[in-house]
Order: structure tokens, then sequence, then C-alpha cells
């Protein structure tokens, strides 16, 4: 059976901050940033879609003070009923801090124009990483 691939999501409660990785290559690139509008589910849908997803990566913000465990929790389930796809949660703890840094670092101009959609790539990288039994078990 082919693998499907794999996005990262980096929730906001105004936008959205997505990463891809192919099942063949398991490298994960900044695919967009996306508010949280009308049209972000229809174009998630078409992204899961035409992008073949099986997993979605989705970032927790496991730190108390966040205070959005519920929106996160009903976000996920919208993700796997509406798309069909499997979603794992994974700590995202620091990956907007080191996002902002890797963006400093190739200097780009309005780091906070591309932080969300970097911050998702690390959080799927680092699942990816995370070793090939994990992520194989994503597989469907």
């Amino acid at each position: 059976m082919e693998s499907k691939n794999f996005l990262g999501i980096d929730w906001g409660k105004a936008k959205i901050g997505v990463a891809l990785a192919h099942a063949e290559t398991r490298i994960a690139v900044a695919y967009g940033i996306w508010p949280m509008d009308t049209n972000f589910w229809p174009t998630l849908g078409e992204v899961v879609l035409m992008e073949e997803i099986g997993t979605v990566i989705l970032g927790d913000p496991e730190h108390p003070e966040a205070n959005t465990g519920a929106e996160i929790q009903a976000f996920r389930e919208k993700l796997e009923k509406e798309l069909g796809v499997r979603v794992i949660m994974q700590n995202e703890m620091f990956t907007s801090k080191m996002a902002q840094a890797n963006l400093a670092e190739t200097q780009k101009k309005s780091i906070s124009a591309y932080d969300d959609a970097e911050a998702a790539r690390i959080l799927l990288q680092e699942w990816l990483d995370k070793g090939e039994s994990e992520a194989a078990d994503a597989d469907f």
C-alpha cells in the first residue's frame, strides 16, 4: 500500500502555519500561513486531497497559560471527522522561538510573516526525526 504524506500544523486563533513532508523524503518544508477565516477549511481540504495527506501533526501548546486545550481538541476532532486524516498531537513548546531564530539567520525581512509556517515545519520535522518506527506507524 502506498504511503500517505504528512502535514504539520501550528495552530493559532488568528492564523495557521502549515508544513508538508512527503512520505518518500520525510523532509518537512514550510507550506504556507493561512488566516483562520471562512476559507480555511475549504483550503485545507483541497491541500489534503491534492497532497494526499494521511497524517496531520498538530502542535499542542502544553504550557498551562496557553488556555487553548478545548479549542485545540475541537480543531483536532474537526480534522479527523471532516478531512478523514489521522491526527497526532506534538508538543510545540519553543517552536515559534526556534522559527524566529531560523528566519533571523536567513536575514528574512518581516519574520512574523513567515514564523508560523516555519514553526509548523520544525514541529513536523521533529516528529519525523523521532524515528522511522513511529513515523512509519502513521502510514496507511
